[in-house]
């Protein structure tokens, strides 16, 4: 297992419960509160406009989150169990994607790019549908699969998230015109060309 996923494990085991239920509660109640506040007193919910500070606090944010998940999502693939691998892969791809956000922020590295709004809403869907493959009960085929093949398996999806990062950085008028082919065709065309596609 991997230093964070065992200080993780060694923190949850040796932590009284009071505590444990203490922090998820403080979780929980803090942010809600903070939201309560700033609905309540719109005066005090000020605008901040920096693309600078954007690009350095998210792409702080999501290189922790991602080193994190990985080491996590690394000691989980040594485990016989694919719920597990799905359940860090949701972090994982949350924070991998969500780099791919703060990296495009515009007027920083790039210009005006498509994919910093893409980029946030795609990891919180890749996140989603890894979560919900952590909630199935695998068989014991899947679960032997996922240990032989895990670190095949991350290495293709490595490979698709560095293609989506390139493409996103170096020709971000692909993108832009994928979105505007999927937004703006009419749905029977969209249709026809999915009924077309092998």
């Amino acid at each position: 297992m991997s230093t964070a996923g065992t200080l993780i494990q060694v923190v949850s085991q040796r932590a009284p419960r009071a505590v444990r239920s203490a922090g998820a509660v403080l979780a929980l109640a803090v942010p809600l509160a903070a939201l309560a506040f700033l609905l309540a007193r719109p005066e005090h919910d000020h605008a901040l406009q920096t693309t600078v500070g954007h690009f350095y606090i998210v792409t702080f944010v999501s290189l922790l989150g991602f080193a994190i998940s990985a080491g996590i999502t690394v000691g989980s693939g040594r485990l016989r169990e694919a719920r597990a691998f799905f359940l860090n892969l949701g972090f994982l791809s949350i924070s991998a994607i969500f780099l791919v956000h703060a990296v495009t922020t515009p007027g920083v590295l790039v210009g005006m790019n498509p994919t910093v709004g893409l980029a946030a809403r795609l990891s919180l869907f890749a996140g989603s549908v890894a979560f919900a493959l952590s909630t199935l009960r695998w068989r014991p085929t899947v679960n032997e699969w996922f240990a032989a093949h895990w670190r095949r398996a991350l290495a293709v999806l490595g490979l698709g998230w560095v293609a989506f990062a390139m493409t996103s950085l170096r020709a971000p008028d692909l993108i832009m015109r994928s979105m505007e082919r999927m937004e703006y065709a009419p749905m029977p065309a969209r249709r026809r060309s999915w009924r077309s596609s092998p």
